[in-house]
């Protein structure tokens, strides 16, 4: 498939940083190890130049307004009134999250979309006003109308997906982590250690894990709370940490590179997400990947590639996530942190993953479920969807 013409669309891309701009540079960076030269289309950036410039795939930026929750609808419309890609010259574009194929310009080219997470419910926490909301479940619902086959990161949100839209091909192909960087090294003496790592955001619901630490603290006093990360809420969440009284026992160290992630995942007791709601979060799975075991709120998903029930956050409040937090402490012992890396090298895998793809993008091209080309280990044909046949119509 080295002949692919393959486009990468993502509203938000290195030097940005967060979850899924990390998945597309990885994707784009595993393509190109097997031959697959993928661009890259997104929104411009802070320092974008500079990086543009040395990046060895050719991206395409479009330019964006950057208002606050409107970046999405600011990157749609710069992608149909400027027209800054030649969609004709790919045969397959490939978005992450509904804006991205909804900036697309109209086109006959296929289209697949990879969703992240709950697009629609998280903008109930990044906005107050109702037209916010409805505009978010309009783009997706536009936006999954219009895609030829769509992917989901976690196997509940495919589920999901799919039941809420039946006639739409739709399929679990999850996130991948370099399991040979992010591996297990010798840990330092420490006191107890929690670690947040992720955008700093209501969705991700820091406050009541900052408000579970006061109780917590009663019980293990010298225990550590390590938030690493930015993000609107960090004055606000400074702010609730002093007023909790926990001040000295959290710690806001900004953003953090990979190489101080891999020290600060093997020397954490545990990694904590108690967000609302999450697709297949990257710092999971590389704390995972290096052995620490993650504790996660049922409602973020965490359900679906946890490898122990006892890491599950039944709800997110801060007396259910101190609850859970403690009680993993007093059994640490029991979470084998080997049988926890296996878990991850085995169904998060950046080989495995790809050849998902692979065999996504391949099917696309035989109607009989054959791949284009033998011997890059696709998946059986009773798993490959089928090329859509597109009745000639007026793209959306």
């Amino acid at each position: 498939m080295n002949h692919l013409r393959l486009l990468m669309v993502s509203e938000y891309f290195p030097p940005s940083v967060g979850g899924v701009e990390t998945v597309v540079a990885r994707m784009v960076h595993a393509f190109s190890i097997i031959g697959i030269a993928a661009d890259v289309y997104s929104g411009s950036c802070k320092g974008d130049a500079v990086y543009d410039a040395v990046y060895p795939s050719k991206i395409t930026r479009s330019p964006m307004l950057h208002i606050p929750r409107l970046n999405a609808l600011s990157f749609i419309l710069s992608g149909r009134l400027l027209n800054p890609i030649n969609t004709s010259a790919y045969d397959i574009i490939h978005a992450h999250n509904p804006p991205s194929l909804l900036a697309v310009p109209k086109t006959r080219t296929i289209l697949i979309l990879t969703i992240h997470g709950k697009y629609a419910e998280s903008f109930r926490f990044f906005s107050k006003i109702p037209f916010i909301s409805v505009l978010s479940g309009w783009l997706e619902r536009t936006a999954i109308r219009r895609a030829d086959v769509v992917t989901c990161v976690s196997k509940r949100l495919a589920d999901e997906m799919q039941q809420k839209y039946p006639q739409k091909r739709i399929l679990h192909i999850p996130n991948f982590i370099d399991a040979g960087f992010f591996r297990p090294l010798p840990a330092t003496k420490h006191v107890p250690t929690l670690i947040f790592v992720g955008t700093l955001h209501p969705v991700k619901n820091i406050n009541s894990l900052i408000r579970a630490m006061r109780i917590m603290l009663r019980r293990v006093p010298d225990m550590r709370l390590l938030i690493i990360g930015e993000g609107t809420q960090r004055k606000s969440l400074e702010r609730l940490a002093e007023m909790m009284g926990v001040k000295q026992n959290v710690r806001f160290l900004g953003t953090k590179s990979r190489t101080e992630l891999l020290t600060f995942y093997n020397n954490a007791d545990f990694l904590v997400l108690p967000s609302y709601t999450e697709g297949l979060p990257l710092t999971v799975l590389e704390a995972m990947s290096c052995g620490t075991p993650a504790i996660a709120t049922r409602c973020s998903g965490a359900d679906a590639f946890l490898p122990y029930p006892e890491l599950l956050i039944e709800s997110p409040t801060p007396p259910a996530i101190a609850h859970t937090i403690l009680s993993c402490m007093m059994r640490a012992k029991r979470f084998d942190r080997r049988r926890i890396r296996k878990h991850v090298i085995k169904n998060f895998s950046q080989k495995a993953v790809i050849r998902s793809y692979l065999a996504l993008y391949a099917s696309m091209f035989k109607r009989d479920g054959s791949p284009v080309v033998s011997g890059i280990g696709l998946l059986p044909s009773s798993q490959i969807i089928r090329r859509p046949q597109r009745p000639k119509r007026k793209p959306i």
